[in-house]
């Protein structure tokens, strides 16, 4: 699991409008944190069959029960959902209804148990019913044009901050992609050629002229995005350390010097006139001390009037 730093996800709010959270948003770049973590669920433990090319045999694992809010949650849930299908394997519908009510827990077990009760008569204990409770039970995590709301969201307003690295924003990217089947609505998973696009839409320009100055072919078909995700990596790495060694070659003289800090040490060093209202006393250490009639009046400049 990729993990963000609090500097790019400030970074990434403070450059791009900050994407709705309600549970009908898409899905966003930056994973919420107010999400409830793995350790305040209740846990499910589930025995599986390996597959027979992995030597077969069964062996257990435990799973998270649900009881999220926002579709990435929901989006989670389902991914977790297949697996369990896939591996335990779950063949029937009454398995599949009988294993689900295990795997839900607080508000999200109060809107399973509705969807069941909405199943009509004639498909009920079907897998037509077991997909009609699922399609209900995904209206309250997500709008019935959640599909297409991501995959515009996707391929044009995502946007990767200047220090989040090209490998994060890929694995960002894959999930969300993951996630559109599993959203309401119509439209499938992004083909390879696309994925690429976006990632090039989220290139800087500089790291484009070098891919045209060396024939960089990234729509090589060829070309997986794995691969055109690793090599743009590179380039930034190596951007990343000429700055590092431009910053040490030129280090920062100490502080800007003001108009006002130069206004502050000429005053500090002028020499003031002595008279009858007031006398001066130049120290070695050059630090003008001044005896004034109190009954005068002092500008901030040090000027006697």
């Amino acid at each position: 699991m990729v993990t963000f730093s609090k500097s790019t996800v400030m970074d990434y709010l403070s450059t791009k409008e900050v994407v709705n959270t309600r549970h009908d948003a898409p899905i966003p770049l930056f994973p919420r944190e107010d999400l409830k973590s793995d350790s305040e669920s209740s846990k499910v433990c589930l025995e599986l069959k390996r597959p027979a090319a992995a030597g077969g045999g069964t062996y257990e694992k435990e799973f998270n029960s649900f009881n999220g809010t926002t579709t990435e949650e929901y989006c989670k849930f389902r991914m977790m959902w297949d697996e369990i299908v896939r591996n335990v394997p779950l063949r029937t519908p009454a398995d599949k209804f009988a294993q689900i009510d295990s795997l839900v827990a607080g508000n999200p077990k109060m809107y399973w148990d509705a969807a069941v009760n909405s199943i009509p008569a004639a498909i009920a204990e079907t897998d037509a019913g077991f997909d009609h409770a699922m399609d209900v039970f995904s209206r309250n995590f997500c709008e019935s044009d959640a599909r297409s709301v991501q995959r515009q969201f996707m391929n044009c307003s995502l946007g990767r901050p200047y220090n989040m690295s090209m490998t994060e924003f890929f694995s960002r990217l894959l999930f969300m992609d993951r996630c559109i089947p599993y959203l309401p609505g119509v439209g499938a998973r992004f083909p390879e050629y696309q994925l690429k696009e976006i990632i090039m839409a989220n290139t800087p320009n500089w790291v484009n002229d070098i891919l045209c100055t060396t024939s960089y072919d990234w729509a090589d078909p060829a070309k997986t995005h794995m691969e055109v995700v690793q090599h743009l990596e590179r380039l930034l790495r190596i951007q990343r350390q000429a700055e590092q060694k431009r910053k040490k070659r030129n280090p920062k003289k100490g502080k800007k010097v003001t108009k006002a800090t130069r206004t502050l040490k000429r005053e500090k060093t002028r020499r003031l006139v002595p008279t009858k209202d007031a006398v001066s006393f130049l120290k070695p250490s050059g630090i003008v001390r001044i005896n004034i009639n109190p009954n005068l009046k002092v500008l901030a400049s040090g000027v006697l009037y």
